[in-house]
C-alpha cells in the first residue's frame, strides 16, 4: 500500500470531507425516539441480525481486526456505558463499536451528514445513528433519547475527535465537553484505541485495544469531573496509540503554529 501524504493547518480540518453533502438541520421535528411497531421490527432485524455477521466478515477479510481487552466489557454486561474511540476509518468506525458491544445494542452519535447521504442516511437511524442536534428542542429530545439509551442497558459511542483521519496513528486533541453524558447520567465510560500494523501484501491490519471501565467523580464539580474524565480516556488512548507500527498516511502541517501542536507534544 503506498503511503499518502495530507497536509493539515488544524487537528479540527476535515482533511477527508465529503463533497456535495447538504447536511440536514436536525430540528425539533426530529425523531430520536421510535414506538412505530413495524420500524422497531425492522431495526432489529437490520442492526441485530443481518449487520453483525455482515460487518464481522468485511473487518476481517478486510483489516483482519481484532480486539485486545473487551473482556473488560463485560464487567458492565448487564448495565448502559459510553464508548470513546479514535476516528480513524470512514465506515469502519461505525462497525467496531456495535462489534466489540455485541449482543448490546449500540447507538452512535455522528454528524448530520450521516443522515443526509442518498439511501444510505435513510437507513442509518435504524442501525443506531444518532445525529447532533441543531437547536434547543433538538437538544432535549437528543440529551433524552441518550439518557434512555443509557439507563435501558444500551450502548453510547462517541467518537470526540470529530473529524475522521483514515489511518492517523496518534490521537488528536478532544474537549472534555465530550463527557457531559457520561457525568450527566453517571456513566461508565470505555475507551476503544484502533492501532494499525503491517499485514499481509501490505495491507494495513487493525487492533483495537479496550480500556477501562472508568468512572465519573461524583465528588467533583460536574465540570471538573468531566476534565478528569477527558484526561483519563485521553491518556489510556495516546499510551495505546503509541503500539501503531504501520503508516499508511502521513499528516504533515502547513505551518509550525500552537494549532499543529499535536505534532510537537510527546507520546501523541
Amino acid at each position: 500500500m503506498k503511503k499518502r501524504v495530507v497536509y493539515y493547518s488544524s487537528e479540527s480540518d476535515d482533511v477527508f470531507a465529503a463533497e456535495g453533502v447538504e447536511a440536514k438541520k436536525i430540528d425539533g421535528s426530529y425523531r430520536y425516539h421510535r414506538t412505530n411497531p413495524f420500524w422497531l421490527t425492522f431495526s432489529f432485524f437490520l442492526h441485530r441480525i443481518i449487520a453483525p455477521p455482515l460487518a464481522f466478515l468485511y473487518t476481517k477479510i478486510k483489516f483482519s481486526e481484532r480486539f485486545v481487552g473487551k473482556r473488560a466489557l463485560r464487567a458492565h454486561r448487564r448495565d448502559g456505558y459510553m464508548i470513546f474511540m479514535n476516528h480513524t476509518l470512514l465506515g469502519m468506525d461505525a462497525l467496531t463499536p456495535n462489534l466489540a458491544a455485541f449482543p448490546k445494542k449500540t447507538f452512535i452519535i455522528v454528524h448530520p451528514d450521516n443522515v443526509s447521504l442518498p439511501v444510505i442516511g435513510a437507513l442509518t437511524p435504524f442501525l443506531g445513528a444518532l445525529p447532533l442536534p441543531s437547536d434547543m428542542k433538538s437538544t432535549r429530545n437528543f440529551t433524552e433519547e441518550v439518557g434512555r439509551v443509557l439507563k435501558s442497558g444500551g450502548v453510547v459511542a462517541v467518537y470526540p475527535e470529530a473529524r475522521t483521519w483514515p489511518y492517523y496513528t496518534k490521537i488528536r486533541d478532544f474537549p472534555s465537553t465530550s463527557f457531559t453524558f457520561a457525568v450527566k447520567f453517571d456513566s461508565p465510560v470505555y475507551a476503544l484505541t484502533r492501532t494499525f500494523s503491517r499485514g499481509l501484501f501490505g495491507r494495513a491490519k487493525s487492533t483495537v485495544y479496550v480500556d477501562g471501565p472508568f468512572y465519573p467523580d461524583k465528588d467533583l464539580h460536574p465540570r471538573d469531573a468531566k476534565e478528569k474524565l477527558c484526561e483519563e480516556v485521553k491518556a489510556a488512548m495516546r499510551e495505546r496509540a503509541k503500539l501503531s507500527s504501520y503508516v499508511v498516511v502521513e499528516y504533515k502541517c502547513r505551518m509550525r503554529n500552537a494549532k499543529c501542536k499535536i505534532e510537537d507534544e510527546e507520546g501523541r
